[in-house]
C-alpha cells in the first residue's frame, strides 16, 4: 500500500472520516490538512500515491504512467478506501483521476463523496478537459477565475470557493533585526525572472532564493526550499515579495500569501481580485499594480518602520484568525461531514 499517515483524534468512528489523497512533496499540503482534521476531532489518513519504492517506480516507467492513472497506485488506492470506509476522500490535486476509478471507489465504500480541492488553474483547462473533472461530487477552488469553468461541469451548489492556508506550526519567526531588502522566496519561473530583471535594474536590493526553473542548469541543480528555510528567510528580510507563476494563478492567493505573514513578516503581493475576500491591503498586507510600484513602496517601508511594522503585525493576526489549516479543515467538515 501507499505510504500513509494516520492522525487519530478523540472522534474515531469511520461515520466521521476523511481520506486524503495527495502527492510525497516538499510542499506538505496533505500532512497539514490531516493534522487540522485532527485538532477539530475529525478522523483522517493521508494517501499518498507517489510514496517511493523500487518496485512501484519500475511499474510506473514499464506502465508508462502517474499518478492515479498507473494502476497499481489506483489498486492501492481503492484497497485503502475500502479498508478505511471514508465518509469523504478529498484529493489535493487531480491525479489522473479517471471516472472507471472513481466508480471503484464508489463501490468499495457504497457511496462515498470524492471531493476535489483544486489549487492550480491547469487542472481544469483543456489538458485534463471535462469528462476528467466531472468525476467529483463536490470542489473546492482557490482561484475565483476557476468558477466559470467548473459551472460549466457542476451545479453551482457543488462548488465552494476555498482559499489555501497555512500551517502556523511550520511558518513562524520574530527576527529583532531585518537586512534591507526586498526577498523573493520560491521557483524561479521565465515570467518571475523578467519581474526580478526589471526591479534589479531600478537600484534597489533584491535577494532571490529557489530553485533556477529558467535555467537548465537550474532545473538539474536546484531544487525547492523547505518550509523551516523559507520562514526564516522570510523573517530575516525586510519585505518578502509574491510574484504569481502566471500558469497556475489568475485571480487567487498562493501558499505564499499566507505563509508570509504568519511568520510576522511584511508580504508585498500582486493585487488581485481574490486579494481583498483575505486581506486589506495597505493594513494586513502591501500590494502591487505594477512592477514599477515595487522600488516606491520598498523606499516608502524603509521610512516608515513604524507604519510596516504595524501592517505586519496585522496580517500575522488576519492569517490566525482566519487562513490557516485548521479554518480550512472546518468549512471542509461542515459541508462534506
Amino acid at each position: 500500500m501507499g505510504t500513509q499517515t494516520t492522525i487519530r483524534s478523540e472522534t474515531n468512528s469511520t461515520e466521521n472520516s476523511i481520506l486524503v489523497v495527495g502527492k510525497k512533496s516538499i510542499i506538505p499540503w496533505g500532512e497539514d490538512i490531516c493534522e487540522a482534521f485532527a485538532h477539530i476531532g475529525i478522523r483522517s489518513r493521508l494517501f499518498q500515491w507517489n510514496s517511493f519504492s523500487l518496485s512501484r517506480t519500475w511499474h510506473s516507467v514499464r506502465h508508462r504512467s502517474r499518478g492515479l492513472s498507473n494502476p497499481a497506485a489506483a489498486d492501492r488506492l481503492v484497497k485503502t478506501v475500502n479498508s478505511m470506509q471514508p465518509k469523504a476522500v478529498l484529493f489535493l490535486w487531480h491525479y489522473g483521476l479517471t471516472a472507471e476509478l472513481a466508480k471503484r471507489i464508489r463501490k468499495a465504500t457504497g457511496g462515498t463523496r470524492l471531493v476535489g480541492w483544486i489549487s492550480d488553474c491547469r487542472h481544469i483547462r483543456a489538458t485534463y478537459g471535462d469528462a476528467m473533472l466531472a468525476v467529483f461530487d463536490y470542489v473546492y477552488y482557490f482561484d475565483t477565475w476557476m468558477r466559470e469553468q467548473l459551472l460549466k461541469i457542476y451545479p453551482a451548489k457543488n462548488c465552494f470557493y476555498l482559499p489555501l492556508a497555512v500551517n502556523p506550526k511550520r511558518y513562524f519567526g520574530n527576527a529583532s533585526e531585518r537586512i534591507e531588502a526586498i526577498a523573493f522566496v520560491g521557483t524561479v519561473t521565465a515570467d518571475r525572472e523578467a519581474v526580478l530583471q526589471e526591479l534589479r535594474q531600478s537600484s534597489i536590493p533584491v535577494k532571490v532564493f529557489g530553485p533556477q526553473r529558467h535555467s537548465v542548469a537550474g532545473k538539474v541543480i536546484s531544487r525547492r526550499l523547505s518550509s523551516k528555510r523559507c520562514a526564516n528567510l522570510y523573517t530575516r528580510h525586510l519585505i518578502s515579495l509574491n510574484i504569481y507563476n502566471e500558469e497556475n494563478t489568475k485571480h487567487g492567493l498562493n501558499f505564499r500569501a499566507f505563509e508570509v505573514p504568519a511568520t510576522g513578516s511584511l508580504l508585498l503581493t500582486p493585487i488581485c481580485r481574490d486579494l481583498p475576500s483575505c486581506f486589506e491591503v495597505n493594513r494586513e498586507v502591501l500590494g502591487y499594480k505594477e512592477i514599477s510600484d515595487i522600488p516606491k513602496i520598498y523606499r516608502h517601508v524603509r521610512k516608515n518602520p513604524d507604519w510596516a511594522a504595524q501592517i505586519a503585525q496585522a496580517g500575522h493576526q488576519r492569517v490566525m484568525e482566519s487562513h490557516t489549516f485548521a479554518h480550512r479543515a472546518q468549512e471542509i467538515a461542515k459541508t462534506m461531514l
